[in-house]
């Protein structure tokens, strides 16, 4: 037997996609392509229906039977479930409130995993994400980690309920937030050596994860666009020493660019006028990318991992179909597979291959 384990965000922007629509349709397309007498089973978690349905592709005399079943285990994630406000140093967006209890989180789909690779080792072909995302992995509902928990209690029988919010201790999961966390995710208390061996169990030995959303960090990508228009640079071969000069960054360009370089380079001398040469812009790229939830979650689960590389953004395919890298990130693309040596994944969706124990080699000044 073959498993998949398909999720489906919520559509906290309120655009009107139905995330669940492109896991059925990845259901369907993987029985497609399945071998003809082997069994499949699909979990499919619907975060925003709060629903899990279980899809079961059997062979009764060489005809494939489908049956599906499914619970309403998780509360509903509805316009009521958002607020439009604030996190640190990131836009005002429509964010998940606190104290939504019952909701589905990345962490109840990391149980599951573990029980297939307890009971059902070496099945798990696929884990899918379809969400909307950024570096940090799926943003499912656009909670906040904010180590604040919001509890809603009650004194007596009658009378109406208060709320209180509390601390959450350092390295725990915060309660109200449902998103994914690499930080956090794949180390004691919420993966400990016992939880990760059966994490890796449950996948097969050509299993993989895709992430379908995107890791369009905006800083990242407008210097890729910067470095794509230098004079000095080239689609396919530069030399390692060959200098960079930029005029052009802005103030959170340089700040992201040198919180990677610092360590190597040092403080830049005088950030409107930066020359750097092009391994140390490979070297920045390529940790980057290493810092990202793709990067995590391929390490703790041993299997690769199809994400969108940094710098880049998703778009829905169209009736019927799934999603893939943004076309207008072709150039971000080209140059992650010239000059990176990054693979991508071999449905063409122009996902980047993360590896397990993702490394960049340190270059000399």
């Amino acid at each position: 037997m073959k498993q998949y384990i398909l999720l489906s965000g919520a559509d906290y922007k309120g655009e009107g996609v139905t995330f669940r629509v492109l896991c059925d349709n990845r259901r369907k397309q993987l029985t497609q392509a399945g071998a003809p007498g082997t069994p499949l089973k699909f979990t499919t978690f619907d975060l925003q229906a709060g629903h899990v349905a279980v899809t079961k592709v059997t062979f009764n005399g060489g005809r494939r039977v489908e049956t599906t079943t499914s619970e309403q285990l998780f509360s509903k994630v509805t316009p009521a479930s958002f607020e439009t406000r604030a996190a640190p140093g990131r836009p005002v967006r429509r964010r998940f409130k606190n104290g939504r209890t019952g909701v589905m989180s990345i962490t109840d789909v990391y149980e599951a995993i573990q029980k297939i690779g307890a009971k059902e080792a070496d099945t798990l072909a696929e884990f899918s994400v379809f969400s909307h995302g950024w570096e940090d992995g799926p943003i499912l509902v656009n909670s906040d980690d904010d180590r604040t928990s919001r509890l809603i209690i009650r004194d007596g029988v009658v009378g109406p309920p208060r709320e209180e919010d509390i601390t959450v201790p350092a390295g725990m999961r915060d309660p109200d937030d449902k998103d994914a966390r690499p930080a956090l995710d794949f180390i004691a208390p919420c993966m400990d050596e016992g939880k990760i061996a059966l994490f890796r169990k449950a996948f097969a030995k050509d299993g993989r994860i895709w992430l379908w959303g995107c890791a369009h960090r905006q800083e990242l990508d407008q210097i890729l666009s910067k470095i794509e228009r230098n004079p000095a640079y080239r689609t396919t071969s530069v030399p390692d020493d060959t200098p960079f000069t930029f005029t052009n960054f802005t103030d959170p360009e340089v700040t992201y660019l040198q919180w990677f370089l610092r360590p190597v380079l040092g403080a830049f001398p005088d950030p409107r006028a930066i020359t750097v040469k092009f391994k140390h812009l490979r070297y920045f790229l390529c940790l980057a990318n290493q810092s990202t939830y793709a990067a995590a979650i391929a390490t703790a689960a041993q299997v690769p991992v199809f994400a969108a590389p940094m710098g880049t953004g998703a778009i829905y395919e169209g009736p019927g179909k799934l999603m893939a890298v943004d076309p207008a990130h072709a150039r971000h693309v080209a140059l992650y597979r010239s000059h990176l040596g990054f693979t991508f994944d071999p449905e063409g969706h122009g996902y980047a291959r993360f590896p397990p124990g993702f490394t960049c080699a340190k270059p000399q000044p």
